[in-house]
């Protein structure tokens, strides 16, 4: 009883030869693994694959990593899975597929509620990385902690990682440093946290957010009960962020560490901060070093 079939990758299958082992799967009631990494596999190839994964209730790995998929192959893949219930793994690494086919794909998977791994790099488009999380956190019932640190994530991608978290229960610490999101991104990442109830870590450290997107930072903590560490390191908070920092911070009593290292803090936003701190239950705060006003809270 064969229950994994690796084609030892490095092989020249193409579109006729994954027809000939889509005709087998139709068939086949054990195989629970399928890897096909490092073929000639077009969106051809693929359709046949997928034709056979709407039925197909075994298959839980499905390797396709470095072939020759492309826009309408992915869709292909995509419309299979709106209803597949037992795929838990999918590889895309390395193929040709464009930011418009990962979101028809990310579309497809919405509803999808068993897909928990699905690998997207090493392709053009940008919007991988964050999908990929997406999927995870959404799916993935065990998982934590998400770290997406440097990964190029910016206000358009970070979407979906925020609609994911909406309703995920799991994720106590969230990685966002050194990345390029700004007041538009942080404002999804807010709208999402604004009633989360897990996350206590959150690091948006190395990125690009200003006074607007700070405010919408401060308007999550109004009421949330379960951060206890924010890093917004290196960013391009001013006097204005500092003073919804500090606004927020006469009522929030949950909060125990707050970096804001190297930013644009002044003499003013520092002095709102400072008057704040004496008599709030942070215990470990980071703040400019150009300030003395902060010197009898650090």
């Amino acid at each position: 009883m064969v229950t994994n079939l690796y084609d030892d990758q490095r092989n020249r299958i193409g579109d006729e030869g994954a027809k000939y082992l889509a005709d087998a799967l139709k068939t086949n009631k054990t195989l629970t693994t399928l890897n096909l990494s490092h073929n000639s596999i077009g969106d051809v190839g693929v359709k046949y694959l997928s034709d056979v994964l709407q039925k197909n209730t075994t298959l839980t790995i499905l390797d396709l990593s470095w072939n020759q998929i492309g826009d309408i192959g992915v869709q292909y893949l995509a419309d299979a899975l709106r209803n597949n219930q037992t795929l838990l793994a999918l590889d895309l690494e390395e193929n040709q597929i464009e930011d418009n086919d990962l979101q028809y794909l990310y579309n497809a998977l919405i509803d999808n509620k068993t897909l928990i791994k699905l690998e997207l790099q090493g392709n053009p488009g940008s919007y991988c990385t964050s999908i990929s999380a997406a999927v995870q956190i959404r799916n993935d019932k065990t998982i934590t902690k998400i770290d997406l640190k440097h990964k190029s994530t910016g206000d358009n991608d970070i979407k979906f990682v925020s609609e994911a978290l909406h309703n995920n229960e799991t994720i106590t610490e969230l990685n966002l440093s050194e990345n390029k999101i700004g007041e538009r991104g942080v404002q999804h990442l807010c709208d999402a946290l604004q009633n989360n109830k897990t996350l206590e870590i959150l690091t948006l450290s190395h990125n690009e957010i200003n006074d607007i997107g700070v405010q919408y930072v401060a308007n999550v903590l109004q009421n949330n009960t379960t951060i206890i560490t924010l890093d917004l390191q290196s960013n391009q908070i001013g006097d204005a962020g500092a003073q919804y920092l500090a606004d927020v911070l006469r009522n929030n009593k949950v909060l125990i560490t707050l970096n804001l290292e190297s930013n644009q803090i002044g003499d003013a936003g520092a002095q709102q901060l400072a008057f704040v701190l004496k008599n709030n239950e942070v215990t470990n705060f980071f703040g400019n070093r150009t300030s003395n006003y902060l010197d009898c809270c650090i």
